[in-house]
């Protein structure tokens, strides 16, 4: 949740966190690139920016963005997770 209101198309680096992960052999939390594609009063709406490969300039920070592939995984685990 944020009361940011990006320009349409602004690309922001997110951090995802798994919270309740069991499984110590995978990563609980990446960074990925996401761009705003709406915004209003209840908050902004975000796509995944899927590439690739990632460039230097998305991994300036101490946590650097995810690429496709390990987007993906990160995803399909979180989907598989039981409830």
């Amino acid at each position: 949740m944020t009361e940011e209101r990006w320009y349409l198309g602004t690309i922001v680096k997110m951090t995802l966190q798994m919270t309740d992960s069991a499984d110590d052999n995978f990563e609980k939390h990446i960074a990925v690139e996401c761009k705003a594609v709406r915004w209003g009063e209840d908050g902004v709406g975000m796509s995944f920016v899927l590439r690739d490969s990632v460039d230097n300039a998305a991994n300036l920070g101490p946590l650097p963005a995810a690429d496709r592939k390990t987007q993906e995984n990160f995803l399909t685990r979180f989907l598989e997770k039981p409830e």
